[in-house]
């Protein structure tokens, strides 16, 4: 009699352990999460699992086109009931990256599991919208492009000189992935002297890893119909010191003045235009006229007065 209520009461443990595992939760901590091409990438959360049960992790490539891999892991719950168990996605093949899905449960033959997808990013997980057009350097001069973060996430753009020899200045600002999964940044630019110049673009996950960054350069024109004002449309979160090289205007050799040729209109001093003096003659009656008759005349009255 003994032995057999030792048997029900196994039974009954057995039954009550079997129960918790089958109404178990867990709740992931990195749904929001990449997976970088790295080692120590990580799946984890916390379960009402008992601790010291052991939980399966599987990762497998969910993506249309996508390379197809199967990544597996086990682990065990913590006193604190939490669980974790890490990957190595660093030689990974080219064409892995995309969606992720990812499945945790727990080990024993229960129903207790959770299911999610990630993404695995094997190269870089920015996509510019503008590194083939020509930035204007004006008042919004405005960066943009996709990534393949959750919306939400926080980028940091930064433009600075490209080259060496041009007048140097760095400006950084940053902005969020949209629900569409694109990203834009506006900087004023109109301080930038050398405008023919090339600017060097970052664009990066803030405080994320090196591999979370991306590099382009895209040539420079300058607006020639804004004006320089004290405040510009964006701060700049970090700003390098920034100089303009003063343009020195060369002095230009004086040149003679230049008489002007004598005209028939003189000006005055005061600069009114003075009529020039004409002179009214009689038509038919000019000087060598008016001596023949003066001639004549004389011998006309000398001959009247002989006898």
């Amino acid at each position: 009699m003994t032995a057999l209520l030792a048997v029900l009461a196994g039974s009954v443990v057995l039954t009550g352990g079997v129960a918790a595992a089958e109404n178990a939760t867990f709740t992931p901590h990195d749904e929001n999460a990449t997976f970088l091409p790295e080692t120590n990438q990580t799946v984890s959360g916390n379960t009402t699992l008992d601790a010291g049960t052991t939980v399966q992790v599987y990762l497998q490539s969910s993506g249309e086109g996508q390379v197809q891999f199967i990544k597996t892991a086990t682990t065990n719950v913590t006193d604190e009931g939490t669980y974790e168990a890490s990957f190595n996605f660093s030689s990974m093949p080219n064409g892995s990256g995309g969606p992720v899905t990812v499945t945790v449960r727990a080990q024993s033959e229960s129903n207790a599991s959770v299911e999610y997808e990630r993404r695995f990013v094997d190269s870089t997980p920015f996509d510019p919208r503008d590194e083939n057009r020509t930035l204007e350097a004006g008042s919004n001069a405005t960066l943009s492009g996709y990534a393949t973060y959750d919306e939400g996430t926080e980028l940091t753009v930064r433009v600075q000189a490209a080259d060496e020899n041009a007048t140097q200045y760095l400006k950084q600002t940053t902005t969020n992935v949209t629900a569409n999964g694109t990203y834009a940044a506006t900087f004023d630019l109109r301080n930038v002297t050398n405008a023919t110049d090339s600017v060097a673009v970052t664009v990066a996950r803030a405080n994320g890893s090196d591999n979370e960054s991306y590099e382009y350069e895209l040539p420079v024109r300058s607006v020639t119909n804004e004006t320089t004002t004290e405040n510009g449309t964006t701060t700049p979160l970090l700003t390098a010191t920034e100089t303009e090289t003063p343009v020195t205007e060369t002095p230009t050799e004086t040149a003679a003045p230049t008489t002007e040729p004598e005209t028939d209109e003189p000006t005055s001093e005061t600069g009114a235009t003075t009529e020039p003096e004409t002179e009214t003659t009689t038509p038919g009656f000019g000087v060598g006229t008016a001596v023949v008759a003066f001639v004549s005349l004389v011998v006309a009255v000398a001959l009247a007065r002989r006898p």
